[in-house]
This record gives structure tokens, C-alpha cells and sequence, in this order.
């Protein structure tokens, strides 16, 4: 549209991205730092596990808004004055390359600009390539990193300098946030449980554990095809057709992690059946040497189902209300899954964020990436198919014949 009326320039109002490609392109930590895991407050690594301490309005850790990372960026960057060619060879000899400094840094002060060891010089508008550092005429400005090894602003982000876009514009995806996160590891640890029980566990003492796993997943497996068939024999209104998502094959290396191996859709139609697994052996369970981690289990599975059930009965806008009780619902979930010692990770974290933000974002099952991450396996597919001479601009040409077919469509 912009191309056609130069007069209109459209506004991004919000932005996906999963939690990697979120830190990368806006230069920030990732979840394995020690002082600034969550690009969402100031939480720190030790604190990042710790469940039941936020609220749908508060959290025991300030946010880490819009203003806060431009105030940051006021901090941490700092625009110097190059006056003439004795100051520019000076400092041109003390820039070396350095891994840990994540670029050129001064191996030592510089005083006259006031610079320190390890100051980083970046990329700015007057100085595109760092490495060109000498090409350039006095007087000129240049930019320094000043945040040191432990700031939380790596690099100044370009795309955080389109107006109006800001941390704030982010909108925390479910599939990889929720599917691919505490979900996954329910699921994965549930099963695992389960394949150790009487329930499924072979009664023949000689067998050794490797086999024992191999004929308790064997039971498993076909009580999911049953699973699957009774499914598709219930669906009168399509749902599970057009939406589901079945596994084509269960593994003990599926199960093998912290969290489930399979895609965000598989992972999310196994909650039904763990939760009808857990619930119809209940009685046997409830004898076993792990009683009260399978009815711990067992709740969280149902808290999980009413959270999901939450989000596919409310349109794009939800009230404060439904989000309470999207909260309530997750809070128990996660709180449960904690004391049946499911494997915790960050994205547990980042799911009260997306929670939180559904107020003014709206439900998250609306902005969720499962459309992006579909292209994914199309571009696969295209850059796997052009030989590699030419392999740029056939990529690009076939992509471009394949947004045309989709929009003749």
C-alpha cells in the first residue's frame, strides 16, 4: 500500500518473535545470563525458576519497559568527538579485536575522551564498518559501548529505533512460550512416570530395564492409536480434523529430555490423553511407590486443559477477568508441576509475562507463530531444492512465485 500512495506509511503496532530471535534482534541478554535472563523485568538466574510469586498485576521484580531500556541505552552508549588526525591514530592504537569484548575494544584507557579499558566501539550512522575506523576524516563522531561485560544492552538496535516501536510492542507467542515450554515438560516427565509404573511396566522380573521401557512405551503407543481413533470418531464438528495434530510415532528418545521432542501441535493434543491416562489408572496409581506425584500430576493436567479451555473461548479481546482467570489457571498448573518435580525452565517464567500482557495485548492464542513457523518449512523446502551456484536468487525467485500463488488463491 505504501508503494502505491507514498503518502501513507503504515505503523507496527506490535511484533512476534520467540524468545531468542526476540534478544537477538534487539541486542539484549539471552535466559542463560546470571544478572538479565528475562527481557521482560529484572529478574535474576537465580530467581528465574521460582513460581507462585507474581500476580496478574504485579511481579516481585520491576518491569523492564520502554523507558527503562531508553534510559539504558543513554547509559550505556556513548557519542565521543574524533578532533583531529594526533587524537584519531591515538585511539586507532589502542582497538583491538576481542572475543569477549564482542567486537573492537580499548585494550586500554583512553583519558583525553574519556573512555576506559573495554570500551567497545559500534556501528553508527558515521561509521557503518568498525573496521574502517581509519578511513574516516576528522573532525567526526563515533559511538562506544560503555555497559562492560555484565551490562544488559548489548548493542544499540536498529529496529527498536523505528518509531514507535519498543520492547512493549512484543507479543509473547503460546507455541513457544506455553507448546514448547512447561507444556512440553509435563508431558515428557508425565509419560516417563507412567512408563515406570505397574500400570504399563511388564510383571517379568527378568527383563531389563531397557526392554521393560521398550514393552511399557509398546502399551502406551497403542493405547494413544486407540486414543486418536476414539477422537476422530467423536469429532462431529471437525475440530480435532482441522486442528488436531496426531503423533506418528512415540519413542523412548522423544521422552529422553527435559521437555518433549515433537512439534508444538503434537505436543499439545497429547495433554487429553496423558490427563485421560493419569485419571483412568488413578486407583492403581494411587498404590504405587509415587502416589503423590501421579495426583499432583493429574491436577496439573487438569489446571492445564481449563487454561487451554480459557484461551479457545475468548475472541482477540479479553477482559480482566478472563486474564485473572488465565493466571489462576497457570499459577496452579505450574505450582503443582513444581512439587511433582517436573523439570522447570525459563519459558516458565516468561509465561506469567505473556499473561500479564494479554490485558492489553489481547489472547495470546491470536498472535500465535503457528503460521510462521508453517513458512519456515516452506523456505526449508525451497532453499533444499536450488543448487548452490545460483542459490541466492533462485531462493528469492521462488519465493516470490510462491507469495504469488497464495495470493491468487
Amino acid at each position: 500500500m505504501s508503494h502505491l500512495h507514498r503518502d501513507i506509511r503504515p505503523a507496527i503496532l506490535d511484533f512476534k518473535a520467540d524468545w531468542p530471535a526476540l534478544v537477538e534482534i534487539c541486542g539484549l541478554r539471552t535466559w542463560a545470563h546470571n544478572l538479565h535472563p528475562c527481557p521482560c523485568c529484572t529478574v535474576g538466574k537465580g530467581e528465574l525458576l521460582q513460581v507462585g510469586t507474581q500476580s496478574l498485576r504485579s511481579s516481585p521484580h520491576a518491569l523492564f519497559t520502554a523507558s527503562s531500556y531508553e534510559s539504558l541505552v543513554a547509559q550505556t552508549f556513548r557519542e565521543v568527538i574524533v578532533p583531529d588526525d594526533d587524537t584519531h591514530r591515538k585511539l586507532h592504537s589502542l582497538l583491538r579485536y576481542s572475543k569477549n569484548g564482542r567486537g573492537r575494544c580499548l585494550k586500554a584507557s583512553f583519558p583525553l575522551l574519556g573512555l576506559r579499558k573495554g570500551n567497545r566501539l559500534e556501528p553508527s550512522a558515521s561509521l557503518l564498518d568498525v573496521d574502517k575506523f581509519m578511513q574516516l576524516t576528522t573532525p567526526f563522531s563515533c559511538t562506544f559501548y560503555t555497559g562492560g561485560p555484565h551490562g544488559r544492552i548489548l548493542h544499540q538496535s536498529p529496529f527498536l529505533k523505528i518509531p514507535g516501536v519498543t520492547l512493549d510492542c512484543w507479543c509473547i507467542d503460546v507455541l513457544h512460550t506455553w507448546h514448547f515450554g512447561p507444556l512440553s515438560s509435563y508431558i515428557a516427565h508425565s509419560l516417563r512416570l507412567l512408563i515406570s509404573s505397574s500400570v504399563y511396566r511388564p510383571a517379568d522380573q527378568d527383563l531389563d530395564k531397557e526392554e521393560a521401557d521398550k514393552l511399557a512405551l509398546l502399551h502406551i503407543r497403542a493405547e494413544l492409536w486407540s486414543f486418536y481413533k476414539r477422537r476422530r470418531e467423536a469429532d462431529e464438528d471437525g475440530t480435532w480434523r482441522k486442528k488436531g495434530t496426531e503423533v506418528w510415532n512415540l519413542t523412548l528418545i522423544m521422552l529422553a529430555g527435559k521437555y518433549l521432542k515433537a512439534k508444538a501441535a503434537e505436543t499439545h493434543g497429547l495433554l487429553n490423553f496423558v490427563v485421560d491416562r493419569l485419571g483412568k489408572h488413578s486407583e492403581i496409581l494411587a498404590s504405587a511407590s509415587q502416589a503423590a506425584s501421579f495426583d499432583l500430576l493429574l491436577r496439573a493436567g487438569m489446571a492445564a486443559m481449563d487454561f487451554d479451555a480459557v484461551l479457545a473461548a475468548h475472541p482477540r479481546a479479553i477482559d480482566s477477568e478472563a486474564c485473572g482467570l488465565l493466571f489462576d489457571k497457570y499459577n496452579r498448573f505450574i505450582c503443582l508441576s513444581a512439587r511433582a518435580e517436573v523439570p522447570l525452565m525459563p519459558k516458565c517464567h516468561m509465561m506469567y509475562h505473556m499473561i500479564q500482557r494479554a490485558v492489553h495485548k489481547g489472547n495470546p492464542r491470536m498472535y500465535s507463530t503457528y503460521i510462521d513457523e508453517s513458512l519456515n518449512g516452506d523456505i526449508a523446502r525451497v532453499c533444499r531444492s536450488v543448487h548452490r551456484r545460483g542459490w541466492a536468487l533462485a531462493v528469492y525467485r521462488k519465493l516470490s512465485m510462491l507469495e504469488q500463488l497464495a495470493a491468487e488463491d
